[in-house]
């Protein structure tokens, strides 16, 4: 995102991988221009929680596969 939304601005994030989906409302908690910016979540719902921890799990897993 070359130019992102200012700090302070909601925004909706939706990810979709495979068959999985994530969305949740959000907040941009800051803005680099030409970098990028942080979001902060402000509503996530039960099921896209649960989407978010699985692949966070998942990429754990393949982080210490990797390892050794």
């Amino acid at each position: 995102m070359m130019n992102p939304f200012p700090q302070g601005t909601d925004v909706l994030v939706k990810i979709a991988a495979g068959d999985s989906y994530f969305e949740a409302r959000a907040k941009i908690v800051y803005a680099q221009h030409n970098m990028g910016a942080g979001v902060g979540f402000v509503q996530v719902a039960p099921d896209s929680q649960a989407v978010l921890e699985r692949w966070l799990d998942e990429a754990e897993q393949e982080r210490k596969r990797q390892a050794g």
